[in-house]
């Protein structure tokens, strides 16, 4: 709807994602640092619903292009927070199935994502898209509320947080030169580019290559991300038993098959399969690197290791959909889903390069 009344071209809506992928690589970093150091968990989470909410609301008063990218960007501030302070108190809760548990909380968050897009696109159908958009304030503003004011107390603020000097000892050596999180951090930035030029696209691929209508698109975005949703605690399940190698390996395989698929999809139920596959495949491997990610770094460094792979996914997030971008206006749609299934492949090559046994989380 931005690009419709706006008249932007595919450059200037892939500068969007991008955009807030900027503001993500600083904010996920310093959220690793603020929930290392400082804890505060419940009112930082409570911050992260809060502002995501209301900056999304602000996009219904927007006008002009700039003033768009600027709540898009600034709004990413909430998603970035919310990892760092989340992912390693379930990782304390539950040390024995880390991967079950982060993939349950994932697929709560995808669940809801996969709903949005069809609840959004059935209120398009009889609502403007400002009256919409501001509907979001209210799930983060009461959600927001609700955990400041009911959240318990987890786990304690590490040792570390009277020494910035060992804080930054740490982060040097847990992270910064460890190769197997690094690696981990390389894999995961391949499979973000894929499916943020994925969620950039996609929809458009279904309105203006097969002339989908909005409600359309909603149905076929959500099945996307409730597939991926559905499949995300039986992978955790499977990587606690037999290790995140081999389901890693399997899922992004199959992702890349049904991505370079969609260049060659046309309206019919071959297309729900597809998609339906894909996100099963592409949306339930994040959880399973961020668990990786987490086991080969110090316990007091969780919230860092996932800032830092946030941080990481965004910085090299800013580009794809850029060059999906210029992909779309050169060559047209079709061939963005050749590139987004080089990216996974390239994902895979990379994850072939990590030892079998350093992919066993560790208990």
């Amino acid at each position: 709807m931005f690009a419709l009344e706006l008249g932007l071209n595919y450059s200037q809506i892939g500068v969007f994602d991008s955009a807030r992928g900027v503001v993500g690589v600083v904010i996920s970093l310093l959220g690793g640092y603020l929930a290392d150091v400082f804890g505060k968990r419940r009112w930082f989470l409570g911050f992260s619903l809060i502002s995501l909410g209301i900056f999304t609301a602000l996009l219904g008063f927007s006008k002009t292009y700039f003033a768009v990218l600027v709540l898009l960007a600034v709004g990413g501030i909430g998603n970035s927070l919310w990892h760092p302070f989340a992912l390693p108190m379930l990782k304390r809760v539950f040390p024995q199935r880390r991967a079950l548990a982060t993939a349950i909380h994932d697929a709560g968050a995808n669940s809801f994502h996969g709903l949005s897009p069809i609840v959004v696109g059935a209120l398009l159908g009889f609502l403007g898209w400002k009256y919409v958009v501001g509907l979001h304030l209210w799930p983060g503003l009461l959600m927001g509320i609700v955990i400041v004011f009911t959240m318990p107390r987890v786990g304690g603020v590490p040792s570390q947080r009277d020494s910035s000097k060992r804080y930054s000892g740490s982060w040097r050596a847990g992270i910064l030169f460890n190769k197997a999180f690094l690696t981990a951090g390389g894999v995961s930035a391949f499979l973000t580019m894929g499916r943020l030029a994925l969620f950039a696209f996609l929809p458009l691929f279904l309105a203006f290559e097969l002339g989908l209508d909005s409600p359309s698109q909603g149905i076929y975005m959500g099945i996307m991300t409730i597939s991926g949703a559905l499949m995300a605690p039986v992978a955790g399940n499977l990587s606690d038993r037999f290790g995140l190698r081999a389901v890693l390996v399997i899922t992004i395989c199959v992702a890349t098959v049904f991505a370079v698929s969609l260049a060659f999809a046309e309206v019919g139920f071959l297309l729900y399969v597809i998609i339906a596959l894909l996100g099963m495949a592409l949306f339930s491997t994040r959880s399973l690197l961020l668990v990786f990610a987490m086991s080969v770094t110090p316990d007091e460094m969780g919230g860092s290791s996932v800032g830092a792979i946030f941080s990481t996914n965004r910085f090299f997030g800013v580009f794809s959909p850029i060059i999906a971008g210029v992909i779309a206006d050169v060559y047209g749609l079709r061939p963005v889903f050749y590139f987004i299934g080089g990216l996974l492949f390239a994902g895979i090559i990379m994850l072939l390069l990590i030892k079998p046994k350093k992919l066993v989380p560790t208990t």
